[in-house]
């Protein structure tokens, strides 16, 4: 049995606050080829809003996850990377995808059977 103590609560909160939405998890997927502008992540990621993309860059950003430099350039420019905290997310990126394409058929099987099951009551 696993001893659920503060510590593992705390750590389930931050692993929430990170991938708790699906856009933060695409954000942060993109970042992982490098460096983008905002308007390369809002034409990279499908049906992304400049509101939900900017408040999540933000939240990312405060998380640590997230490096936002500005150039004080004639036509300012900004960019987004990830920190070193945020790189470290690559290999359990990589193992949850590998999860997910493992038990993609069984998850769809059981959604059928859910939905089946709803549409008789």
């Amino acid at each position: 049995m696993i001893d659920i103590g503060q510590d593992m609560i705390s750590s389930f909160d931050i692993i929430r606050r990170i991938s708790g939405d699906k856009w933060k998890f695409l954000i942060i997927t993109h970042l992982f080829n490098g460096k983008r502008r905002f308007g390369e992540l809002l034409y990279e990621i499908d049906n992304i809003s400049n509101k939900v993309l900017s408040e999540n860059l933000r939240e990312l950003e405060k998380l640590g996850i997230v490096y936002r430099i500005s150039y004080d350039e004639a036509v300012p420019r900004v960019e987004y990377s990830l920190t070193k905290i945020g790189c470290s997310l690559l290999p359990v990126f990589k193992s949850l995808i590998v999860w997910s394409l493992n038990y993609s058929d069984a998850y769809k099987k059981q959604m059928e059977i859910l939905n089946d099951t709803n549409n008789i009551i």
